[in-house]
Order: structure tokens, then sequence, then C-alpha cells
């Protein structure tokens, strides 16, 4: 029987874990952020055992499931207590939320990392070669032409990385975080009520479906051209596929 009394009585909870939920993705994915701009760097270097070394991390974070490496991280890295507390790191691997946060990290990283290569060479070198004839230096190069560029290309797969990660971050209830499944849970041991999960996915769909809508315009912002060939498609009646052409995934 529906019981409105009892969904209400569970906001609370739930919200405080949608709260965990957001902080946790935001906070992994500005950190990877970083991270996958450092490996970037490193990968353009001239030294082939340091390019070896960014080559085989990306692989092994894109390559091994989240849960995995998250278990690792916060299970495995009691066998290094004493060292931990040596240098006196130990007190942040105790805590599940760092813990969480640094798995989720360091496996956004490289993926980002591999976003951000990417886009790089999507850049016609035609582009860079007439910015550098017209005196422009290193530092207005990057901000002027190879950011802005890149952006372009980049802003569909670091969307689909976003939903992505927000959906990950899910895994962090295993190790004692409440997040907004980590709540869902502790509402069902208390309640059985399983309509609390069809509660906890339909927020993840409302998450994902305004993720999808603001990345989907902010794509279509930055190449507008793309949204009026899809107009003009659409207006022509032209049997077959739409252009793939820099068309936004987002806007379907």
């Amino acid at each position: 029987m529906f019981d409105i009394d009892s969904y209400i009585s569970y906001v609370p909870a739930l919200w405080q874990g949608l709260l965990v939920t957001l902080a946790l993705t935001a906070a992994s994915l500005a950190l990877g952020g970083c991270l996958a701009g450092a490996l970037t760097v490193l990968r353009a270097t001239n030294r082939a055992p340091v390019r070896k070394a960014v080559a085989i991390y990306i692989a092994f974070f894109r390559g091994t499931p989240l849960l995995a490496q998250l278990f690792f991280i916060y299970y495995g890295s009691g066998q290094f207590e004493p060292w931990l507390r040596q240098v006196g790191v130990w007190v942040f691997f105790r805590d599940p939320v760092f813990c969480a946060v640094l798995a989720f990290s360091m496996n956004t990283a490289a993926y980002q990392a591999e976003i951000i290569r990417g886009a790089v060479n999507s850049i016609q070198r035609g582009q860079l070669e007439a910015a550098r004839a017209m005196g422009f230096d290193d530092a207005t190069l990057l901000t002027r032409f190879i950011f802005p560029l890149g952006m372009r290309t980049a802003i569909r797969p670091y969307g689909n990385e976003v939903i992505l990660m927000l959906k990950g971050s899910a895994v962090a209830s295993v190790v004692a975080i409440y997040d907004l499944l980590g709540a869902s849970k502790v509402i069902f041991s208390n309640t059985y009520d399983y309509r609390i999960y069809l509660l906890c996915g339909a927020t993840y769909v409302v998450m994902v479906e305004i993720l999808r809508r603001v990345l989907g315009r902010v794509e279509r912002r930055l190449n507008p051209g793309t949204s009026t060939a899809r107009t003009r498609y659409r207006n022509s009646g032209t049997s077959g596929h739409a252009p793939s052409n820099g068309v936004s995934s987002y806007a379907k």
C-alpha cells in the first residue's frame, strides 16, 4: 500500500545522500581533471620511460573495474599501515570518503587524459602552424587556439564521463559511505520497503537527464553550426542518416 507519509519521512536522509553523491562526483572530476592534465603533459615528453609509465597507468585504470580499484585502496592500504603511519598519511586512508575520492579521481583521470589527447589530436596542424606564423607565443596558442578548439571536440566525451562518474559513484556505498544509494540501503534495512530503490533509481534518472540537457546546450553553444545543420536536415525531409559531423548525442 502506498504511504505518502513514509516517503516524506525518507526525504531528509535521501537529500543528505544526494549531497554526498554530488560532492563525491564534483571532487573526483575536479581532481581527476588536474591529474589528467599532468598525464597529458607527461605523455608529450620525449622520455620514453615516462610515456610508457603513463600508458601503463591509463591502461590499468581503464581496464580494471572501479569497484576493484576502490577495494584495493580502501582495504589494501591496511597492508601498508606501518609505512603510512610513518609518513603521516594513515589518518587519510582510514577515511572512506578520502579513499573513494582518491579511487574515483585516479580512475576518471585516465579517461579524461584520453579525452584531452583526442581533442588535441583533432586540431588540424595547419591551424596551429598558421597561429605560430602570426607570432603567437605558446601561452596564447594554448589559451586562444588549442583550448577553445579542443573543447568543441571534447565536450561530448567529457559529458559522457561526467554522467558515468555520477552513476559510478554509487559504488562508494560499499565502503560505508552514505551517498544516495548508501542512504537508500539504510532505509531499506529498517523498513524492507523495496520501493525506496525505485525512488533512488528515479533520482539518478532525473540527475542524468538534467546533465544530459545541460551538456547538450553547452555543446550546441560551442558548435552553433551543428545545430543549424541538424535543423536544415530535419526540415529537408531527406531520408537516411543525419550528418554525424559534430551532431550532439545529448540532443537525441
